[in-house]
């Protein structure tokens, strides 16, 4: 009787503890959630929407974008400031520059900063400012360096980028531009922006091509050295003796190819875009 008894009340002690359990669980997981989804001071800092593109809660998206990036370097040993700035321009022909931004926020070009400026063109149909978005790249510090002009290339003529960021006016589109532009910085910085596929696949062609190529000679070569007959010296049996030889050739001809080199694509530089100033990569 006694021992049931102390089961029971050991039951209930662990039911209890069980409860208690989730409880706290249950707890936790909606502070996390509800912390999560809290509006961040510091979004507004490192996402400056001059222009009136996003609502605060796309403001929240961005800035975790830009954490996760930034966390994503952290763990490789770089560390990197992202910035994304909107900018309205209207008939002052004012352009905002990486300069600046550097104002704004008191760094210097020194700072390790990548910066993405979306001009908003107020003036469409003027002969200098013809199309509604340019998008400019500016790199100070380490990033200047750390990213080569032919990455600069591929980040701003990325399909997402150059599509969402210069074509499409809805919010959605422009932060799915502004994600694959931290992707692509962010991987140009720490060094793994690697080859297009396209370019990967022609290399390994050719590459498996030239392998072929190799095998099948060494095959061909293998065959001709079973099949070669031996040569037998004739004056050892025959009567003949040959005094002399010689080769006559009664033509030769040479075939010549052209081969013609181009360079396909958008080039960048320093050009395109509305921006200007120090640490401009180049704009689309």
């Amino acid at each position: 009787m006694k021992k049931h008894f102390l089961l029971k009340s050991l039951s209930c002690v662990l039911s209890l503890l069980f409860i208690f359990s989730l409880f706290c669980f249950f707890a936790a997981a909606e502070t996390e959630t509800g912390s999560s989804n809290a509006s961040n001071p510091a979004a507004y800092v490192y996402v400056r929407d001059k222009a009136n593109v996003f609502s605060d809660e796309q403001i929240q998206r961005i800035y975790q974008k830009i954490l996760d990036e930034r966390s994503k370097l952290d763990k490789k040993g770089k560390s990197v400031l992202f910035y994304v700035v909107t900018y309205p321009m209207d008939n002052s022909y004012d352009r905002y520059t990486g300069d600046d931004l550097l104002s704004e926020i008191g760094a210097s070009i020194s700072d390790d900063i990548i910066a993405l400026v979306i001009t908003k063109n107020l003036i469409v149909g003027s002969y200098t400012w013809s199309d509604p978005w340019y998008y400019d790249l500016y790199t100070y510090g380490d990033a200047l360096t750390a990213i080569s002009e032919k990455e600069v290339d591929r980040i701003l003529d990325d399909g997402k980028v150059y599509n969402n960021l210069k074509f499409r006016d809805d919010s959605e589109a422009k932060i799915e531009g502004i994600e694959a532009f931290l992707d692509k910085s962010g991987q140009a910085y720490a060094g793994r922006l690697g080859a297009p596929f396209g370019k990967v696949l022609l290399i390994a062609f050719i590459i498996a091509l030239l392998g072929a190529g190799l095998v099948c000679l060494g095959v061909v070569l293998k065959y001709n050295m079973k099949t070669k007959q031996n040569i037998y010296p004739l004056e050892h049996y025959t009567k003949m003796k040959l005094n002399d030889s010689s080769d006559v050739f009664k033509g030769s001809y040479v075939r010549k190819r052209i081969i013609q080199t181009s360079s396909g694509g958008r080039s960048g530089g320093s050009s395109g875009g509305a921006g200007g100033g120090s640490g401009h990569r180049g704009g689309r």
